[in-house]
């Protein structure tokens, strides 16, 4: 019998998750377990179920490594339940969690059904916790992993990745690819978002050599068209975060260009990233003009309201979201503004001021992404109750998706938002 496999159960909510910590893994030469990659985009619980069973008649132990969001929670804590009634010996079979949920709710997740969870950046301690469960080994456990010990959640402290811009971002064996990492960390901390919590306040940017040997790795594998994971594409080579450096992004965009095929695109600014409107200006919008293929460009705005904007950190204007989106229309692009429907603290004023922005950003022909408040584990807003939307707001919001002009799925994110509450009251 073999020594152990660790599971990824792969879905399309979580399929980039896992590509940064397989490429982690890749960096142990004489690893003690096998790797399997499960696509669940059809099958789900039932898939895993039955490769689980499966997977009993070859491997002494199976771990199953789950990333996930706090929209996913509601449906995996489910599935860990069906799987400890048909499996149940708990020596043999380990779940272990990470990703944004199990980050900021750590305690929950172990009570939910995972015998560890990682905070934060998973790489680096990643393969050796894996390694030290596959032998069964009392050594102590590296940062940022928590357990149960004694009734209590018991860890230290993650670090960031050391080296993270130098690392290749993809498995090559057998190989996995997706959007390219290129930013981790975000200096504004908006009061709805994690991302300053577990990925920090400095930002780190890959190397150009990097990147440009992702792209090559990617085109070996006939993939021409370019996208981007980053908090906020304009801030590529900035060195604190808060301003464009604009030497940087045209040698980025212009680098990968270079050795890109004739058919090969570029996307950047677009899912699944965005940008900041207060970095949106001629000479950023004019690079992105030469290089890129998207001609929808979205933009991070989630209020018409400064005071709302004020509230949430966000460090910017409703007059740099208009400023912005006029730019990008200038330029040929079709702006997408996010906004956050059911804000914590949110008045009639502000509401009214968000209509009265989305009202005119509509005659501009931008579009509108809709999103519903929901409170994030480890963001300053994560405790609290999302403010219920009026009948006055809903019928705009049916006014403008009449037109085109808004989508998105607040309505499912309304009904997530209310389940976290139920849990936590």
């Amino acid at each position: 019998m073999k020594k152990g496999v660790v599971v990824f159960p792969v879905r399309r909510d979580n399929r980039w998750s896992y590509i940064a910590l397989a490429a982690s893994i890749e960096t142990q030469r004489d690893r003690s377990f096998h790797l399997l990659w499960l696509n669940l985009y059809r099958s789900h619980t039932e898939g895993l179920l039955k490769t689980i069973n499966q997977l009993f008649r070859d491997y002494h132990k199976i771990i199953l490594a789950y990333s996930f969001m706090t929209p996913q929670w509601s449906e995996i804590k489910k599935e860990w339940e069906l799987i400890r009634r048909v499996f149940q010996d708990r020596d043999r079979l380990v779940i272990v969690a990470g990703g944004a949920h199990p980050s900021g709710a750590v305690k929950e997740v172990l009570e939910g059904g995972a015998l560890g969870v990682f905070v934060g950046e998973g790489e680096e301690n990643f393969p050796q916790v894996l390694e030290l469960l596959m032998g069964d080994s009392e050594k102590e456990i590296p940062a940022g992993f928590y357990k149960i010990v004694n009734g209590k959640v018991g860890g230290s402290s993650p670090t960031k990745v050391v080296g993270w811009e130098e690392s290749f971002p993809f498995p090559t064996n057998p190989p996995f690819i997706g959007p390219l990492e290129i930013t981790r960390g975000c200096p504004f901390k908006c009061s709805y978002c994690a991302t300053s919590t577990f990925k920090g306040i400095s930002v780190r940017h890959r190397t150009i050599d990097v990147v440009l040997e992702a792209v090559r790795f990617m085109i070996r594998l006939g993939k021409k068209d370019i996208r981007f994971i980053t908090p906020n594409a304009l801030s590529y080579g900035s060195e604190i975060g808060t301003q464009p450096n604009v030497e940087r992004l045209g040698i980025l965009l212009d680098s990968i260009r270079s050795i890109l095929p004739a058919d090969g695109r570029i996307f950047f600014g677009s899912f699944p990233s965005e940008v900041r409107p207060e970095f949106v200006n001629v000479e950023t919008v004019s690079i992105m003009k030469t290089y890129c293929a998207n001609r929808q460009v979205i933009i991070g705005a989630q209020s018409g309201s400064d005071r709302m904007l004020e509230l949430m950190r966000r460090g910017h204007t409703v007059e740099d979201v208009l400023r912005a989106c006029d730019i990008l229309i200038q330029y040929d692009f079709v702006p997408v503004v996010d906004m956050i429907f059911g804000l914590p603290y949110e008045e009639e004023e502000d509401r009214v001021a968000s209509i009265n922005l989305m009202e005119r950003l509509s005659k501009m022909g931008v579009r509108i992404h809709a999103h519903y408040f929901i409170p994030l584990p480890g963001s300053r807003w994560g405790g609290l109750s999302p403010t219920p939307i009026p009948h006055t707001l809903r019928r705009f919001i049916e006014k403008l998706i009449s037109k085109g002009r808004l989508f998105g799925q607040w309505l499912r994110q309304e009904s997530i938002s209310a389940s976290i509450l139920e849990r936590i009251v």
